[in-house]
């Protein structure tokens, strides 16, 4: 069963944990079908053959495969403080020997919660948003027709350097 994301102490440790490895086996999945996709020697995606398979298509095959990888180095993709953590690596290994390719997919055990900490947002580099908003307003200098798509460009700058949304209107 899943241990909800909700839940504290040990349990959400071991929700976190089973997101982790989760991810872990996934990235490995998408790692080895990119290996083993001819189109990667070409620029669209309509050739590579990596594009057209689905994700569970990729965990059926690939899976046996990046599980043997987690085995072999089962921490690697632990943060610095819990790789020497014994108990941590053999939750992982069994984690990892009794979960099937299915249960990876539809169990659960990564969700919205876990991508967000795990990954949270990234706001725009200050620098980013001041060449932006120069680039903006040389584009203006002379052309009255403009100064509406430089108003947008400005604007859109101001929602995300605050977290607003751009596209609000009262």
């Amino acid at each position: 069963a899943v241990v909800s994301t909700q839940s504290t102490g040990a349990a959400q440790e071991i929700d976190v944990l089973r997101a982790r490895t989760v991810r872990a086996v996934i990235d490995k999945v998408i790692a080895l079908r990119q290996k083993d996709c001819p189109g990667h020697k070409f620029n669209s995606p309509l050739l590579h053959q990596c594009h057209h398979q689905s994700l569970l298509d990729k965990v059926m095959t690939y899976f046996d495969g990046a599980r043997e990888q987690l085995l072999a180095t089962p921490n690697c993709f632990l943060p610095n403080v819990l790789k020497d953590n014994e108990g941590v690596i053999e939750f992982i290994t069994n984690f990892l020997l009794s979960i099937t390719p299915e249960a990876i997919y539809w169990g659960g055990f990564y969700t919205n919660y876990h991508d967000e900490m795990f990954h949270p947002p990234t706001k725009l580099k200050t620098r980013t948003r001041r060449k932006r908003a120069v680039k903006a307003a040389e584009n203006y200098e002379g052309k009255e027709d403009s100064i509406t798509e430089t108003i947008d460009i400005l604007t859109q700058i101001a929602a995300e350097t605050c977290g607003i949304d751009a596209n609000y209107t009262n």
